[in-house]
């Protein structure tokens, strides 16, 4: 896989994965969060895997363990980053900037007491 094939790869898997998380915090049936859980394990595998190929088609032949690790974070975290941009900067469109805040919120399981509810920070659903 090239270098942009990886890096196109790497920012819609990312994005995908994004939007799936704030919309299973977001959801409001089990159902429904268990649905965007999948497409979110499915898509974040997918960008851990482009992002491996975005180092291996910088840094090949020679890769050593470290070099290829740093590599790949670093794509992981850059193909995130802008996932996070591409995604409030939709909200903007949409006229929903100020709900960005909250649905990101709902989307992580890691907060400041610990894991959070599963699927999200917002009570589940019965």
């Amino acid at each position: 896989m090239g270098l942009a094939a990886a890096l196109a790869t790497l920012l819609v898997s990312s994005t995908v994965t994004l939007w799936a998380a704030m919309s299973a915090g977001r959801a409001t049936t089990g159902e429904v969060r268990y649905g965007w859980l999948a497409v979110e394990f499915v898509t974040f595998f997918a960008a851990l895997a482009a992002s491996a190929g975005a180092s291996v088609a910088i840094a090949n032949p020679n890769v050593d363990a470290l070099g290829f690790f740093g590599l790949d974070v670093v794509w992981t975290v850059v193909g995130f980053g802008i996932a996070g941009i591409l995604i409030y900067l939709e909200y903007a469109r949409r006229g929903r900037r100020d709900s960005f805040g909250s649905d990101l919120r709902g989307s992580l399981w890691l907060g400041r007491g610990g894991f959070s509810r599963p699927f999200g920070g917002r009570p589940r659903p019965r």
